[in-house]
């Protein structure tokens, strides 16, 4: 369900949009609990528009606020991945589903189900975890009204994973048995990859000089203003 891969914006619309790292595994801002959220603040609606911004330009079904290093109680679901009606589109970007505060109710004829999971906070990997199928979720929305809505699989198992990052929790601490050993066999390789790459990528610029970095420098910036001029003359053409 979800794609790691991030699409930046260019032109005019990048100045308007307000673009977050998304904070990876194990960056310690996922394991903090978060803390509620003043809906009358103008901190809420950075936080809003942060989340309406990043999450439109990856493609997820949702994103929490630590995951873009903000610990308050606030999430935003896009119920169009899932062709989903959106029950709550926000005013902003009728897309996406804000929800502030939310807490999540389990439903008496609720049943575990089993699905899999992903998470732009956590790449590469993905497991099975098991999931209430019925929830009832009270939120408050940008204005301060409070709002109640029963929810049904599979919003509702998206629901639950974008509320236990509230409470710092991630989907992999929910896999068990022989899923949970894969995933942190390959979260172990990836981590010593990355380090791997990082030690390599030191080593090769110490080796380069002053004289030589400047170098490369410009004919980076010259190549790149060539490619501005050939996209210039194709226009003109067209």
């Amino acid at each position: 369900m979800f794609v790691y891969l991030i699409l930046f914006p260019w032109g005019r619309e990048k100045k308007r949009m307000a673009l977050r790292d998304i904070r990876q595994y194990p960056d310690k801002v996922l394991r903090e609990r978060s803390e509620d959220l003043d809906l009358s603040s103008d901190l809420a609606c950075q936080i809003r528009d942060d989340l309406i911004d990043t999450l439109s330009l990856v493609s997820g079904a949702g994103l929490a606020a630590p995951q873009i290093g903000f610990s308050y109680n606030a999430v935003i679901i896009r119920p169009s991945i899932m062709k989903i009606h959106n029950p709550d589109p926000s005013e902003k970007n009728p897309d996406f589903w804000f929800l502030g505060n939310p807490v999540i109710t389990v439903l008496s004829d609720s049943e575990k189900i089993v699905w899999k999971e992903a998470c732009l906070s956590v790449p590469v990997v993905s497991g099975p975890v098991a999931r209430e199928s019925y929830i009832k979720i009270n939120y408050e929305n940008i204005k301060g009204e409070k709002k109640e809505v029963t929810l049904g699989p599979p919003m509702s198992m998206v629901m639950q994973h974008e509320v236990d990052h509230l409470e710092g929790k991630l989907y992999i601490d929910r896999v068990q048995g022989v899923s949970k050993y894969m995933i942190n066999k390959k979260l172990k390789k990836a981590f010593r990859k990355e380090k791997k790459n990082h030690e390599q990528l030191v080593e090769t610029m110490a080796s380069i000089s002053r004289p030589q970095l400047t170098k490369l420098h410009n004919e980076k910036r010259k190549s790149l203003r060539e490619k501005r001029k050939n996209k210039k003359k194709s226009r003109s053409k067209g």
